[in-house]
This record gives structure tokens, sequence and C-alpha cells, in this order.
């Protein structure tokens, strides 16, 4: 389902409050019947953190939001973890993808990261 996957590129100024790190590629999986969009973040933290990522759907074409999806795990001080964020009834097309991750508690801690991802 994936052509392409773009590369990311961070699109905020760093704070004190990012403690999540968006590394390496991000890409768009199949596992099974189901199609994710699969991110790995490093914990910064010196503890465990539960992390809800989301993930904000654009067309490339007229910036219209399509869909926001979640997904999320908990990742251990000092470790990686990866993130699939479920893609629903996104049909084929050029798409411009936000990704962020906040505390169960809805407190930011990465830095957005936006991606090109053409679907077909």
């Amino acid at each position: 389902m994936m052509l392409n996957c773009g590369p990311g590129t961070a699109v905020a100024t760093p704070s004190s409050a990012v403690t999540l790190l968006f590394v390496g590629s991000p890409s768009v999986v199949t596992l099974g019947d189901w199609t994710f969009l699969n991110v790995t973040g490093y914990n910064a933290w010196y503890f465990s953190l539960d992390v809800v990522v989301f993930a904000v759907w654009k067309t490339a074409e007229s910036g219209a939001t399509i869909a926001v999806e979640t997904g999320g795990a908990s990742v251990a001080a000092g470790q990686t973890g990866s993130f699939y964020v479920p893609v629903f009834n996104i049909g084929e097309g050029i798409y411009v993808v936000t990704v962020f991750g906040v505390t169960p508690g809805n407190n930011p801690i990465t830095l957005p990261l936006q991606l090109q991802i053409t679907l077909g």
C-alpha cells in the first residue's frame, strides 16, 4: 500500500518538555490485514513513559484534514519503542501527515514530525 514515505522533518523548536525523540525512518507497514504508520521513539527521560501518538492526515493537494488516528506504547527509560498508528479508510493519494506524542494526561512530550506519504 505504500509507494513512498518521505523523510520526516521536525517542525517546532525544542523545549524542556521534549522527552521522546522520534528516530529512524517512519514507514507504512502491513501486519496481517491491517495497515499502520510505524514510527520509532527514543525515551530520553529517566523513567518509563506511556505515550499516545497521534497522526493527523491531510491531503497534500488541498490541506484538508481527512483523518486523525492514534496509537500508543510504553517506552522504558533510555530505550526505543515502536509505535503503530492504524491507517483506516484512507484511500490512494499523497498526504502530509503530522505525528506527535502526548502523555495519557495530554502533556506534549515530542516535537511534531511532518511526513509526506504516498499511498497507492
